[in-house]
């Protein structure tokens, strides 16, 4: 019977862009920006979590995709911490590909900080955003919001 290896193996690499990361984890801001080791090198040595489980932390905190389900879940089930942290999370993730999905997600539920920077975002990007298929499917799916989003681009 071959035995398990208990260490991990330092030397597997993963990487990302680090202001992201840093956006993302108070820890990782730290290293990254505090004036520790990690700032000058920009790398961090983890010796305390397996790789497997680290990746999936790793895409975890890149994954807007997770975060509407959890928030939904944490909303489900009253659990205002994750709720906000996944608003947060999603407000860093706002960019032309997906303003309008995130704007029409935030109006169905009711996560005003979010439609509100999605708004913001839609109307500070007018033309770019009206030429995206998603813009039609806003108009036949949510006219009020549409009508909404149309009005902020002209204020």
């Amino acid at each position: 019977m071959s035995e398990k290896k208990s260490e991990i193996d330092e030397a597997e690499p993963i990487g990302g862009p680090l202001n992201l990361l840093s956006a993302r984890s108070s820890v990782f801001a730290a290293m990254f920006h505090g004036g520790m080791q990690e700032t000058s090198t920009r790398k961090v040595c983890i010796k305390d979590i397996k790789p497997d489980i680290f990746k999936q932390l790793f895409r975890d905190i890149y994954s807007e995709e997770n975060a509407q389900p959890l928030y939904v879940a944490a909303d489900m089930y009253d659990v205002d911490e994750l709720k906000d942290k996944c608003v947060q999370f999603l407000l860093t993730c706002l960019k032309l590909e997906n303003a309008i999905n995130l704007m029409a997600w935030a109006h169905v539920h009711a996560v005003d900080s979010l439609k509100e920077a999605a708004l913001a975002f839609v109307a500070s990007h007018g033309k770019e955003i009206c030429k995206q298929d998603d813009w039609e499917r806003l108009i036949k799916n949510y006219p009020d919001l549409c009508l909404l989003a149309t009005r902020s681009m002209w204020k």
